[in-house]
């Protein structure tokens, strides 16, 4: 099979270089690699002080959570750290307005949270664990001016008198990374944090991994896991797929 990315097509259009991770097929292609999960989520929760350095996680099912209402919720990455913090990555492309998604990020929560109150499969050493839902937006989700220019903005319940942080505020964290504030071009990437974010929401535009990424994870990033020229015909088609979800 002729691997030349320079020849093959998506949709009767050459391929790029690298491949969108904005896309379903680009998300999981990247973040079911646990080294790249790890990585990400430690540079997005780099001020949490109270995670620390993530050195291991474990997937969990992304559709075990019924029971509630007839329907189920599927989330995109849902993971456990061993220090028992519960992480869901999810990945929304739609704008907010259309879609209600604060909406489904709280119906998430709940989930999760019911879950966690009820019999698990597995054991849960901390039932006052942590739970975040790390949410990846491309489009402006917080709209205020306080928040123009946060990239990463944690959200939490408080009240609003008093700036107190409710009972639930261990167990109830967003954390929203919003591509569209994030305007940092290659030439100024400093830190593992911008190479993320830079990443995710350029990739599928560039020729080439930029120079100032040198960390060995994303060597292997641009290397191994982004590039068109690595896919089989049949993850071309599932990419595909994937693509055209995307901009419907």
């Amino acid at each position: 099979m002729n691997k030349d990315n320079n020849k093959r097509k998506i949709d009767g259009e050459l391929l790029g270089t690298y491949i969108n991770p904005k896309t379903d097929f680009g998300f999981h292609r990247v973040f079911s690699n646990p080294d790249m999960m790890k990585s990400f989520l430690n540079e997005v929760l780099s001020d949490e002080n109270e995670i620390g350095h993530i050195t291991s996680l474990t997937y969990l099912p992304t559709d075990d959570f019924g029971g509630v209402i007839e329907d189920e919720v599927i989330f995109d990455i849902h993971c456990l750290t061993s220090k028992g913090e519960e992480m869901v990555v999810e990945l929304q492309n739609a704008n907010v307005e259309i879609i209600n998604y604060e909406n489904k990020l709280l119906f998430c929560w709940s989930y999760l949270m019911q879950n966690n109150a009820s019999p698990r499969k597995r054991k849960i050493k901390n039932k006052e664990q942590a739970v975040y839902i790390v949410a990846i937006v491309n489009f402006p989700m917080l709209k205020s001016a306080a928040s123009k220019n946060i990239v990463i903005e944690r959200i939490q319940l408080m009240s609003p008198k008093t700036s107190l942080l409710l009972p639930y505020s261990n167990s109830l964290n967003f954390v929203i990374v919003d591509l569209t504030k994030f305007k940092k071009k290659a030439s100024n990437l400093k830190t593992p944090q911008d190479y993320w974010l830079f990443t995710l929401k350029h990739a599928e535009t560039l020729k080439t991994r930029p120079e100032k990424i040198q960390d060995e994870l994303f060597i292997d990033l641009y290397d191994n896991i982004l590039p068109t020229s690595k896919l089989t015909e049949k993850e071309i088609k599932e990419y595909n797929n994937s693509v055209n979800d995307m901009t419907q």
